[in-house]
């Protein structure tokens, strides 16, 4: 099973964050098995749009996916956080 992490920190866009939550966190039938396991990395909670999300590990944990994402953020002009970097 590939791990996929999604880096969520204040900010960034919600429809980047459900796109990927949709594609590696669902359990679609008749894949061939195994699909991904999705784990969403942040801090204790996390701001996007008008939505609050709680992680379920640190950023500390994105090392250890095969894959990270981490969606855009709604302010171009605004640097990502540093923990993220």
């Amino acid at each position: 099973m590939t791990a996929v992490a999604l880096a969520v920190t204040d900010g960034m866009l919600h429809f980047e964050l459900a796109l990927a939550c949709e594609v590696f966190g669902a359990d679609p039938a008749g894949v061939a098995e195994p699909w991904y396991q999705l784990s969403v990395c942040g801090p204790e909670s996390a701001r996007a749009g008008r939505f609050r999300l709680e992680p379920d590990h640190g950023l500390d944990h994105l090392p250890m996916a095969d894959t990270v994402i981490v969606p855009g953020w709604a302010d171009i002009d605004q640097d990502p956080p540093a923990e993220l970097i």
